[in-house]
């Protein structure tokens, strides 16, 4: 999956899946008693994203998350099965664009209490931005800039449950939406900038071995993003430019080539 060869990868990791699986069955295990299978069939999820196998997984996230769950734990945060279901999920969402899916109530089981917050509105901030609701989306906007701030002020010295420490993750959230609905506006400028703002934090972040990649939890580099914004202005040369800035960061992207 490093070096884009997709078809190569998901025979590999749904073996992987398989071999999972077979232990549980001959051990009498459940999936939250052998973090492989979640994380295998997390990633199995991933590349059929990047084959455009929307309906397939979709599917192995729901099938994460309808896994039994750690007695013990209770409904705390867990990195499990359900917070990889969670991530397959909302990533496949974005990256296929179901905007409706999104904000249908029950689709993603967004949890009560402060974890949930941030992802959601920076989730839903999309989804407006999505179905051109930018009035609905300049609110939603709002209330994550709110949320960032607090998670920096947070992040200087720990981490969070769903995020990697640092303060830079939500500044790319940030700046992602925010670019993506000045977009919307027609204002590719601001667009633009904040964009670009974003891309170098995420490089910085890849750089330094802090970019979650293993798999992704981002549906997309930022670069790709900010090809897709110069490519519906027109600006057919810095599109380019910028899809092949992603391609290094995510080799043979259907999505950027």
């Amino acid at each position: 999956s490093k070096i884009g060869m997709w078809h190569e990868a998901a025979r590999s990791m749904d073996a992987a899946t398989r071999v999972e699986l077979r232990y549980m069955n001959e051990r009498l295990a459940l999936p939250f008693e052998t973090w492989n299978y979640a994380h295998n069939r997390n990633y199995l999820c991933y590349i059929q994203e990047q084959l455009g196998m929307a309906s397939a997984s979709l599917q192995g996230a729901i099938d994460l998350l309808a896994a039994p769950r750690e007695p013990k734990r209770g409904k705390g945060p867990e990195y499990g099965t359900s917070e990889q279901g969670m991530a397959a999920q909302i990533r496949a969402l974005i990256k296929f664009e179901r905007w409706d899916d999104i904000l249908e109530p029950g689709t993603i089981q967004w949890r009560d209490g402060e974890d949930d917050k941030l992802p959601r509105a920076f989730v839903e901030t999309l989804a407006y931005i999505g179905q051109g609701k930018t009035v609905d989306a300049c609110a939603r906007l709002a209330e994550l800039k709110e949320l960032v701030r607090a998670k920096v002020e947070e992040s200087k010295g720990g981490a969070t449950s769903l995020l990697p420490p640092g303060a830079d993750l939500f500044k790319i959230e940030l700046n992602a939406a925010e670019g993506l609905l000045c977009a919307a506006e027609g204002n590719l400028l601001d667009a633009t900038r904040f964009l670009t703002e974003a891309a170098a934090l995420e490089k910085k972040q890849r750089d330094v071995d802090q970019y979650v990649n293993d798999p992704p939890d981002a549906a997309w580099p930022i670069n790709r993003l900010l090809g897709d914004v110069y490519l519906g202005a027109g600006e057919h040369r810095l599109a380019i430019e910028a899809y092949e800035r992603a391609l290094k960061q995510e080799r043979n992207d259907a999505f950027s080539l």
